[in-house]
């Protein structure tokens, strides 16, 4: 195949995620040593190039990431331009290696315009790479490395190379691959290409080589040799071009281009980058974020993605290194495309196991539009690039549930423990890993999703008041609302069901023996199944507990009647057995053992009254525990490391009720 040189024009010119959980951080990416806090202590004179009123870094929120302990360290970022200043300062150790693809030696040879000389590839790779020495400036990713391959002298480079080169590049760790050029649209593309109604843009041209169906695009470029990039995982980040028109240039463009099946040929790992000054105005030089239409269908742009979807802004007018030992200011979307690579590599170093695709919409969806006036995603696509942002928590959205951040979860959003136990609070304090939506890796306490919730329906002192034996687990965990208490005098018995025949059931049996006339012994003994919950506590999500739960149980008690009134005595036990679910943080229940007391005293003052009181532990878990497998961190491949928490159920706080009561029979029912 043959490749064309392709022209990159800039207009050059010379211009004067932690609070509570910070004992997870270790779990993130690996912090660079020695950070402060404070992000001031960034904002040096080399920050701010000596002061030449260049803020370029302040207009990105640059010092708010290094302040989290984030600035590129262990991240390999790819250059594909002009060569580099080989000798300068602010290389030294900032290299990770070179390519050349023109056989013409790594140095950058620069070209002159106006009377003046300018450096295109060193000033790029400054931009991004140049140390923090107290000198001059320092690179928006100070502590990232370079991979510089060189793809052309002068003012022209080859595309197609710096595609090689990436290649070449990945291979060797780089997670990104910045090129500051792009293909220029002639004037027979520029005039016969329209705006649609809704926005978009088409040609209407006759240019017979651009054949979208057949991934054929403007200049006969294809995705190939991009996808070949992108397939590897790497990052392009690519200028929009400078040509002032209202769509970007190739091969940002081939951001957008999809398969039959309708998926990014690329992967969703191209961004494309616009131009801002100072006062974050858009750049007249710039290329707008409109989006030329492949796809038409009654006159309106049909295409699934757009420009505007991969396109963010970063200040376009720098002061960066040049290839004589000394610093420039030069202007185009050229300067402003390094900005972003090195943001790539600041989230690279903070979520090493995060893939280009995430890293991608983490770096749009956190972009700044509100900083813009007049803002117009046709024009400024998502906005400008925000560092601050970018690092900051964006939300969780799920558990990983097999074994990697880039595999499945499960959400959290219907999570919830609910119970009139208070075993459920045992919960609180248990810390887990859930993954956002960009499969970056964060601690949240449970304690969020956990409710005690009394859904008792009947109490010790309203069962004594209506003259039942002591009161059943079925109506005590409120599982049940069909049936009743029966008490035929020589034995009583209960059956129960769920609401709308859930599957819910419960049934128990019992008998008093009289011991003389005055002491009685109450027996009883029952089983409930629960198909949703478990004694009474509903849990959902990745807290949810399998189906038909059960419980076996008995009761003893005593009664001593002293003249008209009696005094009583009872206690209860219970064994219950709990399933499992698939997906949930419960991995188990061992031992769940429960048990209940009561002391009462009744006052029959005649046939029509009566009353009483009681004293009562309801029924309380007194031993067992709860298995749960949570993900605790994050290796850098992707794969979680899940720790095993053993958390008991027994209630160190029991629950103690007094109840009164007061109960006339009329003398007619009437």
């Amino acid at each position: 195949d043959s490749t064309e040189e392709e022209t990159k024009e800039e207009d050059i010119k010379e211009e004067d995620p932690w609070k509570g959980v910070e004992d997870k951080k270790k779990f993130v990416g690996n912090t660079t040593p020695n950070f402060s806090s404070d992000k001031t202590t960034y904002e040096t004179q080399e920050y701010f190039a000596y002061n030449n009123g260049f803020k370029e870094h302040k207009q990105v929120n640059a010092s708010s990431a290094y302040a989290k302990g984030w600035t590129g360290k262990g991240s390999i970022v790819a250059v594909a331009d002009t060569g580099y200043d080989t000798d300068h300062s602010e290389y030294s150790g900032q290299i990770h290696s070179t390519i050349d693809k023109t056989n013409t030696g790594m140095d950058d040879i620069g070209y002159t315009s106006g009377g003046s000389k300018y450096y295109h590839g060193s000033h790029v790779l400054g931009t991004i790479v140049a140390k923090k020495d107290g000198d001059g400036m320092h690179g928006v990713a100070f502590d990232s490395q370079a991979i510089v391959i060189k793809i052309g002298n002068g003012r022209s480079v080859d595309t197609a190379l710096a595609a090689e080169g990436f290649k070449e590049a990945a291979d060797s760790g780089a997670v990104v691959g910045n090129l500051s050029a792009n293909s220029r649209y002639d004037s027979d593309f520029r005039n016969n290409t329209k705006k649609l109604s809704d926005g978009t843009y088409v040609y209407e041209g006759t240019n017979n080589l651009i054949d979208y169906s057949n991934n054929k695009f403007y200049n006969q470029q294809t995705t190939e040799m991009w996808k070949a990039v992108t397939d590897k995982g790497m990052i392009i980040v690519n200028s929009a071009g400078n040509q002032g028109v209202d769509y970007a240039a190739n091969p940002g463009f081939f951001a957008t281009v999809v398969d039959a099946e309708g998926n990014l040929v690329l992967g969703g790992k191209m961004l494309i980058v616009g131009a801002v000054d100072h006062n974050n105005n858009f750049s007249g030089y710039s290329n707008k974020a409109g989006h030329l239409c492949m796809d038409i269908v009654d006159g309106k742009c049909n295409d699934k993605y757009k420009v505007s979807d991969f396109y963010v802004l970063a200040p376009g007018n720098t002061y960066s290194t040049d290839g004589e030992g000394g610093y420039q200011v030069l202007m185009g979307t050229s300067m402003a495309a390094p900005i972003v690579t090195g943001q790539i590599a600041i989230l690279h170093q903070m979520w090493p196991h995060m893939k280009g695709e995430n890293l991608v919409k983490l770096v749009t969806s956190t972009a700044n539009k509100d900083a813009i006036s007049n803002y117009d995603v046709n024009i400024h696509g998502q906005g400008i690039v925000d560092f601050d942002k970018a690092t900051e928590p964006q939300g969780v959205i799920g558990i990983p549930v097999d074994g990697r951040v880039d595999g499945s979860t499960s959400s959290i959003d219907n999570s919830y423990v609910s119970g009139s136990s208070s075993a459920v609070a045992g919960l609180s304090n248990v810390k887990i890993m859930v993954i956002d939506d960009f499969d970056r890796d964060y601690y949240i306490n449970l304690g969020t999703n956990v409710v005690v919730n009394d859904k008792r329906k009947i109490s010790d002192i309203d069962s004594m008041m209506n003259g039942h034996s002591y009161l059943p687990y079925n109506q005590m965990f409120g599982s049940y609302t069909q049936g009743g208490q029966y008490d035929l005098g020589y034995m009583n018995f209960g059956v129960f069901t769920g609401d709308n025949g859930n599957g819910d059931y419960s049934a128990n049996v019992g008998k008093t023996f009289w011991i003389g006339n005055n002491f009685g012994l109450h027996t009883s003994v029952g089983h409930l199944n629960e198909q949703d919950t478990w004694l009474g506590n509903n849990s959902d999500g990745i807290l949810a507990v399998g189906d038909n739960n059960t419980t076996n149980y008995g009761q003893i008690g005593a009664s001593y009647q002293i003249g008209n009134n009696v005094l009583s005595i009872d206690y209860s036990k219970g064994y219950t057995d709990i399933n499992t679910n698939t997906n949930s943080l419960i991995t188990g229940f061992n031992d769940v053992e429960t048990e209940s007391y009561k002391l009462a005293y009744e006052i029959h003052k005649d046939k029509h009254n009566t009353f009483g009181w009681s004293f009562s532990l309801p029924s309380h878990i007194t031993s067992g525990t709860m298995d749960l497998e949570v993900a605790e961190s994050v290796n850098l491949d992707g794969t979680i490391n899940y720790s095993t928490i053993n958390s008991t159920l027994k209630q160190s706080t029991k629950e103690k009720n007094i109840g009164f009561f007061y109960s006339h029979k009329p003398t007619h029912d009437m």
